[in-house]
């Protein structure tokens, strides 16, 4: 148990009573303090569940003509977006939600090129295993005092930094870390904060960032959150995810069984949200199971079961 070392120390016989003398214990690490205020927003994922990148090709170049080769391009380019969030020399120029990484949305609708807000015509799709473990920061979590004190003390960061890197927040500080932190570690000067948060997260085995955005599902789940994920991987790089499949509106060539089945069902997923939201642009009311009004009871329940936080 962490905290004050007390030993009882025999002084005198003064009125039959023995007096209790503190020893301070050993001051903790910044590193120490900051690993036990984010445990808070750790969590671990407690069912397999897809989620979706969505990303812009200009064409079917020729390594896309063959699902060898579409696999070691999606392989390439997620271990190099993963990568940037661990490199130290890599600094984000335009603002991002949570820190370098891949993006992945909890429906194929929102980010997608029927979206609201198109993020690309080719999607991936990330089957996330039950037991992964992400850190949430759809709000703030709280920083100690003692944990702002101590990143000072080490030379971390400087005392008018505080506020720069870390956030409104609940709890004594009044600060915390969020979403954003993650976005300013990587402005030069920050190294040393950054290099500390990232071996946090490595001793946690911390893959994704869960952070607050849009989902189109709300009617589709009679209940679910409004978030998305960022995946940092780890360090070093353990391939986790070297069998993604890429779906393209471009269509590519030689499609395996796999690809086809993902695009197929991937593609009704998307049109049926994309159905529920043009009822919500006309101010209907949507009705009660409205995904049962395009899947068999067993499909509704199997998609349900693979979409992150939906009940």
């Amino acid at each position: 148990m962490m905290g004050k070392i007390f030993a009882i120390v025999v002084v005198g016989c003064v009125h039959l009573s023995l007096a209790l003398v503190v020893q301070p214990a050993s001051a903790q690490t910044a590193e120490a303090l900051l690993n036990r205020d984010l445990k808070a927003g750790m969590k671990t994922m407690v069912k397999d569940i897809r989620i979706y990148h969505y990303f812009n090709l200009a064409q079917v170049y020729d390594e896309f003509k063959t699902p060898a080769g579409r696999n070691a391009f999606v392989r390439r380019q997620v271990e190099h977006v993963t990568g940037q969030f661990w490199d130290l020399n890599f600094h984000a120029s335009e603002y991002i939600n949570a820190g370098p990484g891949l993006y992945l949305a909890i429906d194929p609708h929102i980010s997608g090129p029927d979206g609201p807000r198109s993020f690309g015509n080719t999607m991936i799709e990330l089957e996330v295993a039950r037991g992964t473990r992400y850190l949430n920061v759809v709000r703030s979590i709280p920083v100690g005092a003692d944990t702002l004190k101590a990143l000072v003390a080490e030379g971390i960061i400087a005392s008018y930094q505080q506020s720069v890197v870390f956030f409104k927040a609940s709890g004594p500080s009044k600060l915390g870390f969020y979403r954003d932190t993650l976005k300013t570690m990587t402005d030069p000067g920050f190294e040393t904060f950054r290099s500390l948060v990232q071996r946090v997260l490595v001793a946690n085995q911390i893959q994704f960032i869960e952070f607050n955005w849009n989902t189109s599902l709300a009617g589709f789940c009679n209940k679910t959150s409004y978030s998305s994920f960022n995946y940092i991987g780890s360090r070093p790089y353990d391939g986790r995810y070297d069998n993604i499949s890429m779906i393209s509106s471009l269509q590519f060539p030689q499609l395996t069984g796999e690809e086809i089945e993902i695009s197929t069902r991937t593609s009704k997923f998307r049109s049926v949200l994309e159905q529920l939201e043009q009822l919500k642009k006309r101010g209907m009311k949507i009705p009660k199971d409205f995904g049962l009004s395009y899947y068999s009871p067993t499909e509704f329940k199997q998609i349900k079961d693979m979409t992150f936080s939906c009940e």
